[in-house]
């Protein structure tokens, strides 16, 4: 976690990935291929990190499943620091993320940060399965609350971003739980 706070200033670039139709110009066999290929030449310009939306689709488009992706990447570069922007925490729970972030964070040799928020995408929620109705944000909130209090406790050296809007509620979260915000 020091090596993530040291620096003020750090420079990411959020890796095509097919969810903002970045992706749709190229074959289909081809897609994953340039997703890696942009990581690497990321790392290889002296970025810091590289990020993935955690979404699954978007009208129709191709979208790699971002932690999936990331154990990919990992495996592609040696030196960027591979994280989400976000983690939506009503997605997973609490101890598969901390296994997931576990997991990727040995595939990388320590450069996982675990993005976390408190998803806004109703119809991307509804459409795989997960229990109507869509929880108000208040709800949301405090379910992002509970997996990042969840996070900290069962891998407390990871890395947290929180990610989202709301100063009152998501600021103290931020203070609570994390070492950075988006």
């Amino acid at each position: 976690m020091a090596a993530f706070s040291r620096r003020s200033s750090r420079v990411g670039v959020v890796l095509p990935q097919g969810w903002r139709g970045d992706l749709e110009h190229l074959p289909q066999g081809e897609r994953f291929d340039a997703m890696v290929a942009t990581a690497r030449e990321a790392e290889a310009l002296g970025f810091d990190s590289v990020w993935l939306y955690d979404h699954f689709q978007r009208d129709g488009n191709t979208t790699f499943e971002a932690w999936t992706s990331l154990a990919a990447v990992a495996r592609e570069t040696t030196t960027v620091r591979l994280g989400q922007i976000v983690t939506c925490a009503l997605y997973r729970n609490g101890a598969l993320l901390a296994k997931m972030a576990e997991t990727l964070d040995a595939a990388s040799r320590g450069r996982c940060v675990v993005g976390l928020g408190a998803g806004w995408d109703e119809a991307e929620y509804l459409a795989y399965g997960y229990p109507p109705p869509f929880p108000p944000v208040r709800d949301r909130l405090r379910h992002l609350e509970h997996v990042a209090g969840e996070l900290r406790r069962r891998r407390p050296e990871l890395p947290l971003l929180i990610g989202g809007q709301g100063e009152r509620v998501l600021l103290r979260l931020v203070a609570e739980h994390a070492d950075a915000c988006n």
